[in-house]
């Protein structure tokens, strides 16, 4: 049982626009088909979450087999859960029928050893 330190955290959503900013100071990435999660690790178990903080660490057992076994105390991954077709595009008609090959994308936020990064001990 994973008696975590870690709590979810609500994610920043994005914003509708017209126009995307411009200036050498943005970064844009890729909108895949899938779905926003957030993996907890900590102590060589993970937790998988919801944007609004539901536990499906069940539907993904790919990602939670994955994440467990990263190289850290602990993590904070914010990323989009997906399935790829044979091209390697997401594909959510895949997602939707089964979570067993989903995998995060390869583009997610991570916070990893938080207590580094936030000056905590």
């Amino acid at each position: 049982m994973l008696t975590t330190r870690l709590r979810f955290i609500e994610p920043q959503l994005a914003s509708p626009v017209d126009q995307p900013p411009e200036g050498k100071h943005w970064i844009h990435e890729i909108k895949h088909d899938g779905y926003r999660s957030q993996v907890l690790v900590e102590r060589g178990e993970a937790r998988v979450f919801t944007r609004n903080g539901y536990d499906w660490s069940d539907r993904y057992p790919g990602i939670v087999r994955a994440d467990a076994n990263l190289r850290c105390q602990s993590a904070i991954i914010d990323g989009e859960a997906i399935v790829q077709d044979g091209n390697g595009a997401s594909d959510i008609l895949t997602r939707n029928g089964s979570g067993q090959g989903s995998r995060a994308s390869a583009s997610p936020r991570r916070a990893a050893d938080r207590h580094r990064l936030r000056g905590l001990p």
